[in-house]
Parts: structure tokens; C-alpha cells; sequence
């Protein structure tokens, strides 16, 4: 009895690993695959679809050499065709033929001979559709609207819940303006004039271009909530021994600024700059520059931040001042608040007095911080957009500046180092300078700020983080010295 069952074992490992290698022979032969020095694209005779669409030269998530633009197990995928007449023509076996341009899918049903072609441009991440309609009967063939169709979205693994809301979505480029839409509940939006239309992540977009023969672009969600982009191409009318064809122009890849730029096409308008968008460039080309002296993206942050906090010294210098100003008369201020607690009107006089005679400006504090916030805002800019950071090694745990430098887990709550630092510079930052124990109104606020911040910058890209910490280190430093000078 036992003999039979291990030779029964034994017999069941040997089919399976049979099996495997044949399924793995065939899948070799049944998906073949197209590769440039940008891409490699396996498709499906199945359908003639992509199923699977590496980017070379950037990582997954997962530690892959190459990023897959595609969700896993995704039953459909682009090019999807709708409106052609031709009953299950995404469903269909199609015979594969590798061109000098690209990949070649072709079928036939009835006397409808069918053509789809993906045509890639050596050098950039173009890639051109075109679907052949050929009637070979001898009868007119009608179609109705025809659509060629990417979808659903791209696969954006890691990316958090705060960054993925307010850089995914669906993005147009009309009347010389960049419009991006959130992925709401409902989202159906349709535009006749246009540049291009498509979907927009983080770090990679996919973008139809307009032309001619397309009538309307459109973007829409299916029933499951899948995110959907359109082409749509007139009904035509094709003669029995004739032929037409639809044709489209996408730009798949990453949204990399000068990438972009190399393409043409305005599609450098895919990444945000922020509402200061001149300093968000020079930020990103100061990140570039340091880099390429010092190949570490973590220390051209630190050597940006040090870059900014000289060029703005003289402002918060004065802001340091103001406060330890302020501080030294709190005790005065006290005595006025006790003296005159039933005279509003007569309170906000003397104290006026007070400011007057102690030289002290009660906005000198807050005006110079108001300044430094465009810098704040253009940082925060280019460092959550420089698809650059994606994958950036810093120094030891930190090993994506991209994405949050978190250590572990602990019931579903990730662990988060440089933003625990952050709040306790800044905490420190606010003892020396009195914030801390200081009674007045606002300063009652600002304690809170350190932990506010915690929370703020928790889940951030660990590079935007790495810039507050070494901001709050510097700005720490300047205080000590300044103190000592004016103990002297």
C-alpha cells in the first residue's frame, strides 16, 4: 500500500513538471513580444491585445527591473475596438507578424478581412494604432461609430491615498489649458476640440492625441469602475474590394520633464508645477544639476535646502529676532492683560505703547514666514512630481525618496522615521525660542504645530520630509547662534 501511494506521488511530479514546461513552451510560442531601447510589450493573439507594457529604465515597486504600466490580471486591455460590426473583434485569434514597425495582428470573418497594427517610433515612447477594415465580398459593408479604447487606467502599486487623489486622473489639454479631473463616483466627460486626453498618475501618463479623422475623445468609467479613455471615429461605408483605416497616436510613458519635452506635443503640460510654477522648474533643475555632481538625489535635497535657507537668511534672521523680542516682554504684557482685563479699548492702547517703546513689530515674526512659503510650496511641488526621486536610494533605511521611509508595521500603521524626527526638531526648534512656554494667544497655537506637522507630513515622500527635517536643523542652528551673539 504505501509503494503504490509513492509511486503514485512520484508519477504526479513527474506529469506536473511535464506539464509546466509545455505550458511554459507554449506560452513562449502563444504570447509573443515586441522590444526597443524603450519598451518591451507581450501581446495577445487572443484578441491582439497588450497585456503586459514595460517601461525599461524604471523599477516596479516590487523590486522588478523593468515598471509594468499594466494591472495584473486584467481581462481586457487596450487596444479595445468598439463599433466595427464585427461580433466579438476583441475576442477574435489573430495571426501574428513582426514588421519592420512594430506588431501585426490579423484575422478574418466573413469576407471582412481585419488588421491591427501597433506601430512604435525608435527613440520615444510613441506608439500608433491602426485598425484595417478590408472588405473582400461583394457586397457594401457598413460600420457604425468606431472606438479605439484604453483602459482601465494604469497600475500605480505603493502610491498613497493622498498623492494618488491629487495627481491621478483623468487630464485634457483644450484651449490651451490643462483640465484635470478627479476620478469621482460619476465621470463622463467628452471633447471634439482637443490636443490630447487620457489618463495621468503620478509618474506616468497615457495620452491620445486628436486628429482629423477622430471625431470626439471621450472619458468614462464602465459598470465595474473601471477608467476608460476613447477615440470614436465616424460610421463609414467600405466598397466590396476596398479598404479604410483608423488610426491613433498615444504617448505612453513616464511624465519625466525632459522626456516630456523631447516628445513635443505640449506634453510637458502633463506635470503640475504647483501655483508657483517658474520656482517648482528651477527646483527640479537645481535637483538635476547637484545630481549630476553628486550622484546622491538625498544630498542635492540637503544641499537645496541649504541653498534656500542662505538666500532667504536675512528674513529669518529678522523673524528669529522679532520673536525672542516678543518674548522678552511677555511679562509685561501679562501685567497689562491683568490691569486693564475690563478695558478692552484702553488694553489694546497701552500695548501698542509697549511694542512702541520696546521697538517690536507684533507681524515682524509672521511676515517673513508668509514670504518663505512660495519656496515651501515650489519644494513641495518638485519634489512630489520629479519622477527622478521614484527609486532614489538615500542612506540606509531610506531607500525610495519617493515614498514614505517606513521601517515597519505595526497593526496595519506604518512606521515612519524622518517625519517622527521632523516633529521633534520642530519641537525643539519652538523650546528654544520660547514658543513653548510663551502665554500668548497665538503662541498657545503654535505648540501644536510640531504634532499638527507629524501628522501632515506622515505619509509624504520621504524627500519632502528629508527637506523639512534639515530646514528645522538649520533653523535651529541659526537660532542658537543668533542668541549667543545677542548675549554678547
Amino acid at each position: 500500500m504505501k509503494r503504490s501511494v509513492i509511486m503514485f506521488l512520484m508519477l504526479f511530479v513527474f506529469v506536473f513538471a511535464i506539464a509546466e514546461t509545455a505550458i511554459e513552451n507554449v506560452a513562449s510560442d502563444v504570447f509573443p513580444t515586441f522590444e526597443n531601447d524603450k519598451v518591451r510589450i507581450t501581446f495577445d493573439p487572443n484578441g491582439g491585445k497588450i497585456i503586459e507594457y514595460l517601461l525599461k529604465g524604471y523599477e516596479s515597486s516590487e523590486g522588478g527591473e523593468h515598471y509594468n504600466l499594466l494591472p495584473p490580471l486584467a481581462a481586457t486591455y487596450p487596444a479595445e475596438i468598439e463599433g466595427s460590426g464585427i461580433k466579438d473583434i476583441n475576442q477574435l485569434l489573430y495571426d501574428v507578424e513582426e514588421t519592420d514597425r512594430g506588431m501585426k495582428f490579423s484575422s478574418k470573418v466573413g469576407d471582412i478581412s481585419i488588421s491591427k497594427e501597433y506601430i512604435f517610433q525608435p527613440g520615444t515612447y510613441f506608439l500608433e494604432v491602426e485598425l484595417t477594415l478590408s472588405n473582400d465580398g461583394d457586397e457594401e459593408y457598413e460600420t457604425d461609430e468606431v472606438q479605439i479604447q484604453w483602459g482601465p487606467k494604469i497600475w500605480s502599486p505603493g502610491l498613497s491615498k493622498t498623492m494618488g487623489k491629487r495627481y491621478s486622473g483623468a487630464v485634457v489639454y483644450a484651449e490651451d489649458k490643462v483640465k484635470n479631473k478627479a476620478l469621482g463616483k460619476k465621470l463622463g466627460l467628452a471633447y471634439t476640440d482637443f490636443h490630447w486626453m487620457g489618463y495621468n498618475s503620478l509618474y506616468f501618463a497615457v495620452v491620445f492625441f486628436n486628429s482629423p479623422e477622430i471625431t470626439k475623445g471621450e472619458i468614462f468609467k464602465s459598470r465595474s469602475g473601471d477608467f476608460w479613455v476613447s477615440a470614436a471615429y465616424d460610421a463609414r461605408s467600405i466598397l466590396p474590394q476596398e479598404s479604410t483605416s483608423f488610426t491613433l497616436k498615444t504617448y505612453i510613458g513616464p511624465k519625466s520633464t525632459a522626456v516630456l519635452k523631447d516628445h513635443g506635443g505640449e506634453l510637458n503640460k502633463l506635470v503640475s508645477m504647483g501655483l508657483f510654477g517658474f520656482l517648482t522648474k528651477l527646483i527640479i533643475f537645481l535637483l538635476k544639476t547637484i545630481y549630476g555632481v553628486i550622484p546622491n538625489y538625498g544630498l542635492a535635497i540637503i544641499i537645496i535646502t541649504l541653498m534656500i535657507k542662505l538666500l532667504l537668511f536675512p528674513l529669518s534672521t529678522a523673524s528669529i529676532k522679532s520673536m525672542k523680542k516678543m518674548s522678552k516682554i511677555q511679562p509685561e504684557l501679562k501685567k497689562l492683560q491683568a490691569q486693564y482685563k475690563d478695558d478692552p479699548k484702553k488694553l489694546n492702547e497701552e500695548t501698542m505703547k509697549l511694542y512702541k517703546i520696546f521697538k517690536v513689530n507684533p507681524m515682524g515674526g509672521c511676515l517673513p514666514v508668509l514670504v518663505q512659503l512660495p519656496f515651501f510650496w515650489a519644494i513641495y511641488s518638485a519634489f512630489s512630481v520629479s519622477i527622478e526621486l521614484r527609486g532614489a536610494n538615500f542612506i540606509f533605511w531610506i531607500k525610495d525618496l519617493a515614498r514614505p521611509d517606513t521601517i515597519a508595521t505595526i497593526f496595519g500603521m506604518p512606521i515612519n522615521i524622518l517625519p517622527i524626527l521632523m516633529g521633534v526638531a520642530m519641537y525643539l526648534q519652538q523650546e528654544i525660542q520660547g514658543t513653548q512656554h510663551s502665554q500668548s494667544d497665538s503662541a498657545k497655537y503654535m505648540k501644536f504645530l510640531p504634532f499638527v506637522f507629524l501628522i501632515f507630513f506622515w505619509n509624504m515622500p520621504s524627500a519632502l520630509v528629508l527637506y523639512w527635517l534639515t530646514n528645522n536643523i538649520l533653523s535651529i542652528i541659526q537660532t542658537l547662534v543668533i542668541y549667543r551673539q545677542n548675549e554678547k
